[in-house]
């Protein structure tokens, strides 16, 4: 068989020019209205479609971002650097922030890659509250091997003997990301990834410093340190050091070979760790205050966009926190034109700077919304920058309520241990309003001190002159002298539904998610 030999010159060629490691990879008179928008428009009164290339553009002016995700809204942070500090356990002094927990005696290591998920459990003391930053001990292994090909002596079979040049990495090893959970299966409330060259490579282990966002850390909490990488196999891993014999008597390491799916305990022994923190202003003084923040949108920036009533829900949940036991000076309503995205923010903020770790804290947001955001003023605010707001929030118990469409889908971004999620409807729900009610019918069914309703149809009953949960005695279950934001679930969870069905003949449910241990009190009754 004749070779062409200029062929053969330019394919030998090429074969050089490639690299020597190859990666392998892996009704007419009750008028209704909505209280959502999908991805292509706003819904107003009358079903009409507004674009949002005008009514979104600008979200971020008003000081929260328009970004799904890539963006995190933290306040009162400095930037922090992006540089690696690696230190040797001598030369931890060179750290601003004080010491807390720690674990620091090592004669072993498990391989962290994939699906193999470690973590470790820690209780933070009582003067390093508020925690920020991470070091554990660590380092990189990777190897790589070559392939196995006979080589042939034959001309012909040239292809086959320059294969013998490539060398072929396992799974490429990638990123290394901790974590800081409330619980093992739980999502992070603060987390920081590392690039693979941003760890050393063989050696005994270095401690490698994590600088996550700062966070307050309640007391006499478990808390657990998360490690994970993408990519590696058995021969391209992480190496996380620990040590036997119970070193660190406040926890204790874990293991998961399911992506964390499912944990075992390792009882016996600890990670390397050293936590580090300072003192948080949100420490509990030993008094409960109660401290919210309201918002309703009825009116946008564009004239074209309206939502009945928002407005209304907002300040009718003041009066009912005012008229049973809240002190009005402790709530901050923001409606219409007030609701901007740096209002929502700063009152967010306000929250944190007044509350403390033993205090409760309300947020209500009435607008135009969908499954994953919810309309401010002249933009809008999303459930991820909704959840880093409300993580530095300085009270440990949390009450968030949302009356929009497709509000449901806020609960996998916002569920955490001490708060409780009330929506008006599941994620693929409408959210409504009334003008019988002259609100949202989920809010209605919560706040209502009139009995509108009632009066006319008989129902509510025991027929008490209000409709509202959070005002009914009724509603105190449990005879505590309490409505618990639970027991104004349960009531509003019945009559929403019936109420939307009878008047316009479609579903809206409710919906909760319930993280605090016992019943969450709102209203003295």
């Amino acid at each position: 068989m004749k070779i062409n030999v200029k062929f053969l010159c330019v394919f030998i060629a090429i074969l050089f020019m490639i690299p020597v490691g190859i990666v392998i990879a892996n009704n007419a008179d009750n008028i209704v209205y909505y209280r959502g928008f999908d991805s292509s428009s706003f819904y107003t009164l009358g079903f009409k479609r507004v674009s949002t290339e005008d009514n979104l553009a600008g979200m971020s002016a008003g000081g929260l971002s328009t970004r799904v995700a890539g963006v995190k809204t933290m306040k009162n942070k400095v930037l922090k650097s992006n540089s690696l500090h690696r230190l040797n356990p001598s030369n931890s002094n060179v750290l601003l922030d004080d010491l807390d927990q720690s674990q620091e005696k090592s004669d072993n290591y498990y391989k962290v890659y994939g699906d193999h998920w470690y973590a470790q459990s820690f209780i933070p003391s009582s003067d390093k509250s508020k925690l920020t930053k991470v070091e554990i001990l660590i380092n990189k292994h990777t190897k790589s091997k070559t392939l196995g090909i006979k080589t042939l002596s034959t001309r012909k079979n040239l292809f086959e003997r320059l294969k013998n040049r490539i060398r072929v990495l396992g799974n490429k090893l990638g990123s290394i990301t901790l974590e800081i959970r409330e619980t093992l299966d739980g999502r992070p409330i603060t987390d920081r990834t590392l690039k693979p060259d941003e760890i050393p490579k063989n050696g005994d282990g270095s401690w490698i410093v994590f600088d996550v966002s700062d966070v307050d850390l309640w007391l006499d909490h478990t808390y657990y340190i998360v490690v994970h990488a993408d990519g590696g196999d058995e021969s391209n891993y992480y190496r996380w050091y620990f040590a036997g014999n119970d070193p660190y008597g406040k926890g204790m390491a874990y293991s998961s070979y399911d992506n964390g799916t499912t944990w075992n305990n390792e009882p016996n022994n600890d990670f390397c760790f050293r936590t580090y923190g300072e003192l948080s202003d949100e420490l509990p003084d030993g008094k409960t205050e109660h401290w919210a923040l309201l918002v309703g949108v009825a009116n946008y920036s564009s004239p074209d966009v309206k939502s009945p009533y928002c407005d209304c829900d907002a300040i009718d949940f003041k009066s009912v926190l005012v008229h049973h036991g809240w002190q009005s000076d402790h709530i901050r309503v923001l409606v219409n034109e007030q609701a901007t995205g740096s209002n929502i923010l700063e009152g967010l903020q306000w929250l944190d700077e007044m509350a403390d770790q033993d205090d409760l804290v309300i947020y209500f947001h009435s607008a135009h919304g969908s499954d994953d955001h919810i309309r401010t003023y002249e933009g809008a605010l999303w459930a991820y920058e909704l959840d880093l707001e409300l993580l530095q929030c300085g009270a440990e118990n949390i009450l968030v309520v949302l009356d929009c469409c497709e509000s449901g889908g806020f609960i996998p971004y916002l569920k955490l241990t001490n708060r409780v999620i009330l929506t008006s409807s599941k994620s693929n729900e409408y959210g409504t309003a009334f003008d019988i009610l002259r609100n949202g019918a989920f809010t209605y069914f919560l706040v209502d001190e009139t009995g509108t309703w009632s009066k006319q149809s008989g129902w509510p009953t025991p027929k008490e002159g209000k409709d509202g949960a959070f005002a009914r005695k009724s509603c105190d279950t449990n005879h505590d002298g309490w409505i618990s934001a639970e027991e104004a679930y349960a009531y509003a969870a019945i009559y929403t539904p019936r109420f939307v069905r009878e008047q316009w003949g479609v579903s809206q449910h409710p919906q909760i998610y319930d993280g605090y241990p016992g019943e969450l009190k709102i209203t003295k009754i």
